[in-house]
């Protein structure tokens, strides 16, 4: 038999070697608690985790602090010159906020910490926050032509809120938002409320951009309803509550939902959004008798029979339904539970459907 020369001695041992310092290396991976990593602070939260579990030593990362004072050094004297005025130690702060922003930006794209631990590791500071500097460009102009997406999907509606979010505070957020020092704000309140508020680790441009990624969705499937029986039901939850309906602050699509499932609950096409005092008393006295089980179970059936009913295929239209549907559940039981449900169905005035 003959026997391996001392090169293939030395290429086993070396591929050897090399499985065993992986398998060290995935061992102590499996170790993060990606609860312990913030996606609103990923940077600082990520560093933490990896020093924790032994996957940064504490050489790197006082080295990555001394770039990142070094950067923001270098952002003081560029805000100095370009306005002559030197910012205070809250100002300062203020600016680091926008660095780590920035670098989170960079993390994030990798979109899981093994894979960012790895970037810290190889990845000088500087090229981190050019990279996630040319990321958040790039997310201003995907958030610009998701704006012109909304205006252009938005329904015809006298509400202020959500026209005005969509003619004035999201241009005013664009208009303000300085990527350069800044990053990291949000930059003005957006008057109209969602029906699922925008995720807490949005921050800067990435919040507006999720804002406007869900207003395209709810406009999407606010115009699969009939305009008439959207502005009979807005007047009449205005009615309701002593106010007009542009002074309303309400989530359209909420308001449209609650009664289309509630005519799915009755038996009658999801479109129909008008439901008369009788049709409402039959809505209450079914819940009434229902169990929380029983509640769930009847608004996701309302929310797939709408689903159906409308032909909707789109995967993020059919997740914001079913979302819907999840929410009608809650406030069923609500209602059931506190007898009270003034909000969640509001009767119309039949003469309204006659009226020019």
């Amino acid at each position: 038999m003959a026997m391996p020369q001392n090169d293939d001695y030395v290429e086993s041992y070396s591929v050897y070697a090399g499985r065993k310092r992986q398998k060290r290396s995935e061992d102590r991976f499996s170790l993060i608690n990606r609860r312990n990593v913030n996606g609103r602070h990923f940077t600082r939260t990520l560093i933490s985790e990896a020093l924790r579990v032994g996957l940064l030593p504490i050489e790197v990362v006082d080295d990555m602090q001394m770039q990142i004072m070094g950067k923001l050094e270098e952002l003081l004297r560029e805000h100095k010159k370009s306005t002559g005025i030197e910012l205070d130690e809250d100002g300062a702060r203020h600016l680091l906020e926008s660095v780590f922003y920035t670098l989170d930006t960079y993390l994030l794209a990798f979109h899981d910490p093994m894979y960012a631990i790895t970037a810290v590791q190889a990845t000088s500071v500087e090229e981190m926050f050019r990279g996630g500097r040319q990321q958040i460009k790039t997310q201003i102009c995907e958030t610009v032509s998701l704006y012109i997406q909304a205006k252009k999907n938005r329904i015809p509606t006298e509400n202020t809120a959500y026209q005005g979010v969509l003619n004035e505070d999201i241009h005013t957020y664009l208009n303000r938002y300085d990527y350069r020092m800044a990053a990291q704000d949000i930059v003005c309140p957006l008057r109209y409320p969602l029906m699922t508020d925008c995720s807490p680790d949005h921050t800067g441009i990435s919040y507006l951009r999720d804002y406007l990624q869900r207003l395209y969705i709810e406009n999407e499937l606010l115009a699969l309803f009939d305009p008439e029986e959207r502005d009979l039901l807005f007047s009449a939850f205005a009615a309701k509550h002593d106010m007009t309906v542009e002074g309303m602050r309400v989530n359209l699509l909420s308001l449209i939902l609650n009664h289309a499932f509630g005519a799915s609950m009755l038996g009658k096409y999801p479109g129909i959004l008008t439901l008369t005092e009788p049709e409402v008393r039959i809505l209450y006295e079914k819940l009434y008798r229902k169990t929380t089980r029983e509640l769930g179970d009847m608004a996701a059936q309302a929310a797939d029979t709408l689903i159906t009913d409308f032909h909707i295929t789109d995967g993020l239209l059919i997740g914001y339904v079913r979302t819907a549907g999840r929410i009608f559940a809650g406030h069923l039981v609500s209602a059931r539970n506190a007898r009270e449900h003034a909000d969640l169905f509001v009767p119309t005035d039949p003469t309204m459907l006659f009226r020019s």
